[in-house]
Protein backbone atom coordinates (compact mmCIF):
# COMPACT_ATOMS: atom_id res chain seq x y z
CA UNK A 1 0.00 0.00 0.00
CA UNK A 2 0.90 3.67 -0.60
CA UNK A 3 -0.67 6.28 0.70
CA UNK A 4 0.48 10.51 0.92
CA UNK A 5 -0.97 13.86 1.19
CA UNK A 6 0.32 16.77 -0.12
CA UNK A 7 -1.31 20.21 0.79
CA UNK A 8 -0.33 23.04 -1.28
CA UNK A 9 -1.92 26.92 -1.28
CA UNK A 10 -2.41 28.27 -4.68
CA UNK A 11 -3.35 31.47 -5.83
CA UNK A 12 -6.65 30.92 -6.85
CA UNK A 13 -10.16 31.01 -5.96
CA UNK A 14 -11.60 27.31 -4.43
CA UNK A 15 -14.00 26.79 -6.42
CA UNK A 16 -12.46 27.88 -9.58
CA UNK A 17 -9.62 24.92 -8.43
CA UNK A 18 -12.72 22.24 -8.25
CA UNK A 19 -14.21 22.70 -11.66
CA UNK A 20 -10.79 22.30 -12.90
CA UNK A 21 -10.69 18.67 -10.99
CA UNK A 22 -14.19 17.88 -11.59
CA UNK A 23 -13.90 18.60 -15.02
CA UNK A 24 -12.83 14.47 -15.91
CA UNK A 25 -13.82 14.79 -19.06
CA UNK A 26 -10.97 17.32 -20.21
CA UNK A 27 -8.31 15.05 -17.86
CA UNK A 28 -6.55 13.64 -21.30
CA UNK A 29 -5.86 17.25 -22.45
CA UNK A 30 -3.61 18.24 -19.18
CA UNK A 31 -3.11 14.68 -17.21
CA UNK A 32 0.01 13.03 -18.34
CA UNK A 33 -0.82 9.38 -19.50
CA UNK A 34 -3.97 9.75 -19.79
CA UNK A 35 -4.98 9.06 -22.92
CA UNK A 36 -8.88 8.75 -23.25
CA UNK A 37 -11.83 9.74 -20.51
CA UNK A 38 -15.72 8.91 -20.76
CA UNK A 39 -18.37 10.02 -18.55
CA UNK A 40 -20.65 6.64 -17.59
CA UNK A 41 -23.13 8.36 -15.71
CA UNK A 42 -23.86 11.54 -14.08
CA UNK A 43 -26.23 12.31 -11.81
CA UNK A 44 -26.35 15.00 -8.85
CA UNK A 45 -23.14 14.63 -6.58
CA UNK A 46 -21.93 11.65 -8.33
CA UNK A 47 -20.31 10.67 -11.40
CA UNK A 48 -18.76 7.28 -13.20
CA UNK A 49 -15.56 7.50 -15.26
CA UNK A 50 -13.40 5.35 -17.29
CA UNK A 51 -10.49 6.96 -17.32
CA UNK A 52 -7.38 5.05 -19.78
CA UNK A 53 -3.98 5.44 -19.03
CA UNK A 54 -1.50 4.95 -21.87
CA UNK A 55 2.20 4.37 -20.91
CA UNK A 56 4.66 2.27 -23.23
CA UNK A 57 2.85 -1.52 -23.50
CA UNK A 58 0.81 -0.23 -20.84
CA UNK A 59 -2.85 0.62 -21.56
CA UNK A 60 -5.65 0.06 -18.98
CA UNK A 61 -9.14 1.68 -18.31
CA UNK A 62 -9.76 2.50 -14.81
CA UNK A 63 -13.53 2.68 -14.10
CA UNK A 64 -14.34 5.14 -10.85
CA UNK A 65 -17.30 6.18 -8.64
CA UNK A 66 -16.69 9.70 -7.98
CA UNK A 67 -18.95 11.96 -5.22
CA UNK A 68 -18.26 15.38 -5.07
CA UNK A 69 -19.75 18.34 -2.85
CA UNK A 70 -19.49 21.74 -4.70
CA UNK A 71 -20.74 23.15 -1.29
CA UNK A 72 -17.86 21.91 0.51
CA UNK A 73 -15.40 21.82 -2.40
CA UNK A 74 -14.65 18.26 -2.24
CA UNK A 75 -14.30 15.30 -3.88
CA UNK A 76 -13.84 11.58 -3.30
CA UNK A 77 -13.02 9.11 -5.90
CA UNK A 78 -12.82 5.44 -6.04
CA UNK A 79 -11.81 3.25 -8.39
CA UNK A 80 -13.58 -0.05 -9.14
CA UNK A 81 -12.42 -1.74 -12.14
CA UNK A 82 -9.12 -1.92 -13.39
CA UNK A 83 -5.33 -3.72 -12.37
CA UNK A 84 -5.60 -1.98 -8.67
CA UNK A 85 -6.98 -3.56 -5.88
CA UNK A 86 -7.53 -0.39 -4.45
CA UNK A 87 -6.96 3.27 -5.35
CA UNK A 88 -9.11 6.25 -3.61
CA UNK A 89 -8.22 9.79 -4.24
CA UNK A 90 -9.55 12.97 -2.64
CA UNK A 91 -9.58 16.44 -3.20
CA UNK A 92 -9.94 19.47 -0.53
CA UNK A 93 -10.80 22.62 -1.60
CA UNK A 94 -10.24 25.04 1.46
CA UNK A 95 -10.62 29.03 1.00
CA UNK A 96 -8.17 31.24 2.57
CA UNK A 97 -9.81 34.28 0.58
CA UNK A 98 -11.51 34.90 -2.62
CA UNK A 99 -8.02 33.95 -4.68
CA UNK A 100 -6.21 31.88 -2.33
CA UNK A 101 -6.70 28.53 -1.63
CA UNK A 102 -5.29 25.19 0.41
CA UNK A 103 -5.84 22.48 -1.68
CA UNK A 104 -5.53 19.15 0.03
CA UNK A 105 -4.87 16.18 -1.80
CA UNK A 106 -4.27 12.29 -0.48
CA UNK A 107 -4.33 9.52 -2.23
CA UNK A 108 -3.88 5.45 -1.41
CA UNK A 109 -3.34 2.98 -4.01
CA UNK A 110 -2.19 -1.01 -3.98
CA UNK A 111 -2.33 -2.96 -7.38
CA UNK A 112 -3.57 -6.44 -7.31
CA UNK A 113 0.04 -7.73 -8.37
CA UNK A 114 2.42 -7.47 -5.90
CA UNK A 115 5.05 -6.73 -9.23
CA UNK A 116 2.96 -3.71 -9.55
CA UNK A 117 3.27 -2.59 -5.96
CA UNK A 118 6.98 -2.92 -6.29
CA UNK A 119 7.19 -0.99 -8.94
CA UNK A 120 5.14 1.25 -7.94
CA UNK A 121 7.20 2.01 -4.18
CA UNK A 122 10.17 3.25 -6.96
CA UNK A 123 8.16 5.75 -8.99
CA UNK A 124 5.38 6.67 -6.91
CA UNK A 125 6.72 10.00 -5.71
CA UNK A 126 7.54 10.86 -9.46
CA UNK A 127 3.76 10.16 -10.43
CA UNK A 128 2.26 12.02 -7.61
CA UNK A 129 4.41 14.93 -8.25
CA UNK A 130 3.52 14.87 -12.25
CA UNK A 131 -0.26 14.45 -11.41
CA UNK A 132 0.06 17.59 -9.11
CA UNK A 133 1.77 19.44 -11.35
CA UNK A 134 -0.51 18.78 -14.31
CA UNK A 135 -3.47 20.72 -12.06
CA UNK A 136 -1.27 23.30 -11.11
CA UNK A 137 -0.34 23.99 -14.65
CA UNK A 138 -4.17 23.94 -16.09
CA UNK A 139 -4.70 26.19 -13.18
CA UNK A 140 -2.46 28.46 -14.06
CA UNK A 141 -3.37 28.40 -18.10
CA UNK A 142 -7.11 28.58 -17.74
CA UNK A 143 -7.22 31.03 -14.63
CA UNK A 144 -4.14 33.16 -15.21
CA UNK A 145 -5.55 34.52 -18.01
CA UNK A 146 -8.54 35.60 -15.47
CA UNK A 147 -6.77 37.44 -13.36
Amino acid sequence: MTKSIQKKILQYNAKDLFEIVIDIEKYPDFIPWCSDSIIIDKKKNKIIADLTVSYKLFNETFRSFVNFNKKNLNININYTEGPLKSLQTNWQFKKINNNKTEVIFDIDIIFKFWFFNKLLKNFYNLIEDKMIEAFEKRAFDLLSKNS
